[in-house]
């Protein structure tokens, strides 16, 4: 599950509209199968979420609820046939929250959480830690998130990303539910950070999609933190992830998508679902020298014990 505002509409005999608020390269196979298949053509119209909203409004649909997030529902059974019984989706800017908690309000098994990504704190207004608490008060909201620091690609703004994630650590304390933490080439930053906040007062967090070094890592690990597993860790490049990955407390390993990105292999290079969590898991078993069983016993009670709402 993604972040992402997706809708198709019916537009005229054989045709069909597409309204998508984010564009993948990876998705040009699925429409061409799927008008080889129905003989339907895709008209693909895409644009900002608020903007294609307010056109699909002018253009007929009936009220908010059918335009808000929609999911190919066949994605979710295959996820249920996978084994994946619950998903956390991530909202990444908060004028996003409301299409995210319709479609966590849509499906049972999905659970949301609501932050403003990093790479999006200079052209996003700040959040506030009031506000982040309020949307804690919905059933369906369990992370604060994701939040953290990115100097890869948006180092420009390292200064509004720090200030940033400190709101994000309060609301956490505050909510009790835990952080989400993306974090790209600014480990000593992040772990200065965290600590710091850790120390003025406690807090649970999960270092999303880890893929960072191992002092990050140990750090992360001293202050009780949780270290999750993408598909990352199964790209045959990546030993001394799974290195890092082996040597922490089983305790504190979760497995994720990231959806739509970083698909494990065999499914590398397309869209990942949250059905490919599997394939993770299934490395993350032999990281550990588990059966699978075991292994998602085992993640599943961490994400029980740190995603407390979603119980």
């Amino acid at each position: 599950l993604a972040s992402t505002a997706f809708i198709a509409r019916a537009h005229a005999e054989g045709e069909l509209n597409l309204y998508s608020s984010r564009h993948y390269d990876t998705d040009e196979r699925l429409y061409s199968d799927f008008t080889a298949q129905t003989g339907i053509t895709i008209n693909r119209i895409e644009g900002k979420a608020d903007e294609l909203i307010e056109r699909m409004k002018a253009e007929g649909t009936n009220s908010p609820a059918d335009i808000l997030l929609t999911v190919d529902t066949t994605r979710l059974e295959r996820a249920k046939d996978a084994g994946v019984h619950r998903m956390v989706t991530i909202c990444t800017k908060l004028r996003s929250e409301p299409h995210v908690r319709a479609l966590a309000e849509a499906h049972d098994r999905v659970f949301y959480a609501a932050g403003t990504h990093p790479m999006s704190v200079a052209s996003e207004p700040m959040a506030t830690v009031e506000e982040l608490v309020a949307l804690s008060a919905h059933p369906k909201f369990v992370g604060i998130g994701e939040s953290g620091l990115d100097y890869h690609y948006t180092a420009e703004s390292a200064a509004a990303q720090q200030a940033s994630l400190r709101v994000h650590i309060e609301a956490a304390r505050q909510t009790r539910l835990p952080l989400i933490i993306h974090a790209r080439d600014a480990d000593d930053d992040m772990a200065r950070i965290l600590t710091e906040e850790f120390n003025a007062g406690p807090y649970t967090c999960v270092m999303h999609c880890f893929s960072s070094t191992r002092g990050l890592a140990e750090a992360a690990l001293d202050l009780g933190f949780y270290l999750s597993m993408s598909g990352i860790a199964a790209f045959p490049k990546s030993q001394e992830l799974r290195d890092i990955f082996k040597d922490a407390p089983l305790d504190r390993i979760l497995v994720e998508t990231d959806s739509p990105y970083l698909a494990p292999p065999p499914h590398r290079g397309r869209r990942n679902e949250p059905a490919y969590v599997a394939k993770t898991a299934t490395v993350g078993a032999d990281v550990f020298g588990l059966s699978l069983e075991d292994f998602a016993k085992a993640t599943e009670a961490n994400f029980e014990r740190l995603f407390w709402k979603a119980v």
